[in-house]
Parts: structure tokens; sequence; C-alpha cells
């Protein structure tokens, strides 16, 4: 079993090196606005000071502070809280460390979505509290673990995660991604064999394996508007869509059994809000797309 006093790098390696080694296309590194300079392609400030690489398709590079992993049950983690670290940074003014934290956060779901390895670069160095010094850390010593690591926690709404030593992705498929701001209202599971499955709703709260029904019957395009993201964005937005229950949960009881290809429905964010802007009942989606129609005619 492997100790994380193991993984202490001893060494200044150069991080283009490492990251090429993983499997990342480094081939635009040596381009500068000046023009091609091969020698300082390692130095690229557009490139070396990043937190995160990713190679589509293919692989995700994170740099990870060896002072912050952690033995877990067994295994070597660390924890991450991306998007509170980005809000932290955007109040002390700094938009470039922002920045580096949302593109891990995005490389992070995109190593989700796409079920990439995830390879880690362990850093070494003058680690400072950002908060108190307003200055970046420095790393003296980095190595390139040939363990592949894996997302084994993700909460899709606070970006808080796990990344786990010699794990694979083992999260939901992205269908199934808890992306709706409104509370979903599918709870409990009670499954059954064949089409008709059926689920147990007792809460206001989404169910991941409902989703994961109804986005295999309809699909991920919105059943108002017809935007699917995965064609309007590209393939790191695939399976983003909302699910929607089309019965008011003030009209049912407390324990209802729902069938989640007749009761609920893949809506994007704009047709949700829309449709949840009447509180009790909501918007029908054929109201929806009638509002939609007369808006486009105007």
């Amino acid at each position: 079993m492997t100790r994380i006093s193991e993984l202490l790098p001893l060494q200044h390696n150069r991080i283009m090196d490492f990251i090429e080694r993983a499997g990342v296309d480094v081939n635009d590194w040596k381009n500068f606005r000046s023009g091609v300079n091969i020698k300082k392609a390692p130095t690229n400030p557009k490139y070396c000071y990043s937190w995160s690489f990713l190679e589509s398709h293919k692989v995700v590079v994170l740099n990870l502070w060896h002072r912050d992993l952690k033995k877990r049950h067994g295994r070597i983690v660390q924890d991450l809280d991306l998007r509170e670290q980005a809000k932290e940074y955007s109040a002390l003014g700094n938009a470039t460390w922002k920045r580096r934290a949302i593109a891990m956060d995005q490389a992070i779901q995109s190593a989700l979505r796409e079920k990439l390895p995830i390879r880690v670069v362990v850093c070494e160095g003058k680690m400072r509290d950002i908060a108190s010094e307003q200055k970046a850390s420095q790393v003296q010593r980095r190595m390139l673990d040939d363990v592949v690591w894996g997302i084994t926690y993700y909460d899709w709404q606070t970006g808080k995660c796990t990344v786990t030593r010699a794990a694979s992705n083992s999260l939901m498929d992205p269908s199934a991604e808890p992306m709706a701001l409104i509370p979903e209202e599918v709870g409990k599971l009670d499954l059954q064999e064949g089409a008709k499955t059926r689920i147990l709703v007792n809460a206001y709260e989404r169910n991941t394996r409902a989703r994961s029904l109804c986005l295999d019957y309809w699909g991920p395009s919105c059943v108002v508007c017809g935007v699917n993201f995965e064609k309007k964005y590209g393939i790191d937005f695939r399976g983003l869509i909302h699910v929607h229950h089309l019965r008011p949960l003030g009209s049912i009881g407390a324990n209802y059994t729902l069938d989640a290809v007749k009761d609920l429905r893949p809506v994007c964010p704009n047709c949700h809000a829309a449709m949840h802007y009447r509180k009790d009942p909501p918007y029908t989606v054929e109201e929806t797309q009638r509002f939609l129609e007369a808006a486009r005619e105007r």
C-alpha cells in the first residue's frame, strides 16, 4: 500500500514534459504573440501556470499539492472545492486565479462526461494562504504519478469533489447529472422489471435513476423548444438537460407511484424556469410551447 510520503516530489521537473508524457498535446506551447519560440515553450505563461490540462477524448491532468493529500479508507485522496475557491479569488479581485479554478472544475466535469482517465502531477513548494498573503504559491518540485486517479465524489450543484488515487470515475452517467436548480420531484426507488419501471415519489427531490429512465426514452432534447446542448455547444455538454415532473406535487399524495416515461419530460433550463414561473400548477408543456411560438411571431 502506497504511503503519502512516497509521493513527495524530489526534483524540479518541467510541467510541459509531464503533461506531454500523460498524453496532452503541447504543440501550441511554442507559439507566442511575438512568434514561434521552441526554447521558451516550457515557460509559456499561457499554459505553464495552469492548474489543469485537458486533452479532449483522451486524458485530464490535474496539479495537486502534496500537503493536501489525505489517507481515507486506505486510499490516497484529495478533496477540492474549486467553485468556492473561484468565489474567494473573485472577491480578492484576482481574475486569473478565478479563471484557473473554474477551468479545473470544468476539466473534472469533462473527465466525468467523457469517462477520461485522470493523471496527477503532485506538487511541493511554497504553498501560500492566498486570502491573507495574496501571493501565488510557488512550485519547487513536482512529479507525475504513474498511477491513474479518478473522481469518486462530485456534487454537480456545488462542485465539491474528491479525487482518488488508483480509482476510476465511478460516478453516475452524465445524463443523470442533477443540474436543475428547481427542486425535482422524485425520491425513493421502487423498481420493477420491464418497460414500465416504477419509481416511488415521497419528497421534493431528484432521483438520478428516474432521470436516466426518462432520458433513455425521450432523449436529451428539450420537449418545449427542441434545444440539444451537445448539438448546440459541443460534446462537453452532452446530456445537459433538466427533467420536469408533469404532475403538480400539490395534487398527489405523499407516496405516489411514478412512471418515469409518462410523468417526466426533458426540458432545457430556460423552459423549465418558464414552466415553474406559475407556481400552482406550473405551466404545461403545451402552454409553454404556445408562449414560445407567440414570442417568435412578434
